[in-house]
């Protein structure tokens, strides 16, 4: 563990000892280290929102709520192509200039820290990411912010176990606490959250993981509730079965959506690799990345950032 700059001692002895005196356990601690990072989180992912959503309405005036697609229709073609571009000029420098070439790959690079670097995710990275995923939100890129606030969260737990010089084995269990909490707080989905944690980045379902990675994503779920309310992020509307056949179409659904998750995928590596052989700096190509897609919002505005919007707005009927 790195070497505190008040010597041996830690900034978690104090805490320890006055739990002793309390008559508390271990354990105890960790749910309530657990409990400040699913706030931390939730407080964290209402700043990214407000971020993204601030530069969103200034870059493009009447852009609130869901006439952001009505706004990029309404913008002249060329503030359509270059937000994007000057976009991707900006983020591109400040990740040259921040992580000196480094990379992150979002999510993976959470599960690779926990399994093979002790759930150790600089905190610089945090900091830089959070910036970079939410000005790349802001000019236009379909990111979505799924996997920034899983970042964000994931960054604040780690942050927290190495700052108090925690062990490996709960600095991991810090790192699942904040990601629960920001898929949590960004969805109002506190158990998907916690799910997702405990399968994809964790894997481990073991009961002392489980209670604090709970704590963490209800936590920060009353936190989004509080200054968000407690609507889903997707309303979804009463359905009934009518007919057994129609499970039929569920298993095709399922089987499509796979395949074209794969494909996906599949374009994500592909499009990285093609870029990461471009022989120019990596702001100039986070530029043309920018422009080209400046030209596809010309042709489908709906592709404009979070893409909330059109979702929501999609027409829903059910018929027997």
């Amino acid at each position: 563990a790195p070497k505190s700059p008040l010597g041996r001692w830690r900034p978690l002895d104090f805490v320890e000892t006055g739990l002793r005196r309390l008559g508390l356990n271990d354990y105890t601690l960790l749910l309530l280290l657990a409990g400040v990072v699913g706030t931390a989180t939730g407080l964290g992912v209402l700043a990214f929102r407000t971020v993204f959503e601030t530069v969103t309405h200034w870059i493009l005036p009447g852009a609130h709520g869901h006439d952001v697609v009505e706004a990029v229709r309404a913008a002249p073609w060329w503030k359509v192509v270059s937000i994007p571009a000057a976009g991707g000029l900006v983020v591109g420098l400040v990740h040259h200039l921040a992580m000196r070439g480094g990379e992150f790959h979002g999510v993976a690079q959470v599960i690779n820290a926990v399994a093979f670097l002790e759930g150790r995710i600089p905190f610089l990275t945090t900091a830089v990411r959070f910036v970079t995923n939410a000005l790349s939100i802001a000019v236009g890129g379909s990111v979505g912010p799924e996997g920034p606030v899983i970042e964000l969260g994931s960054g604040l737990g780690s942050a927290t176990g190495q700052w108090l010089r925690l062990s490996p084995e709960r600095i991991r269990t810090l790192v699942g606490c904040g990601a629960a909490a920001g898929l949590a707080a960004a969805f109002n989905a506190p158990i998907a959250g916690a799910i997702f944690a405990l399968e994809i980045v964790l894997k481990d379902f073991a009961v002392v993981t489980f209670s604090p990675i709970i704590a963490s994503a209800v936590l920060a779920t009353a936190v989004s509730r509080t200054f968000l309310g407690a609507s889903p992020a997707f309303p979804v509307p009463a359905y009934e079965l009518g007919s057994p056949r129609e499970l039929l179409l569920y298993v095709l659904l399922g089987v499509l959506a796979g395949l074209l998750g794969w494909v996906f995928i599949r374009s994500m590596q592909l499009g990285e690799r093609w870029m990461a052989r471009v022989p120019l700096p990596r702001p100039v190509v986070t530029l043309l990345a920018g422009g080209v897609l400046g030209g596809g919002l010309l042709l489908v505005p709906e592709l404009y950032g979070v893409g909330y919007e059109p979702t929501v707005a999609l027409p829903v009927s059910y018929t027997h």
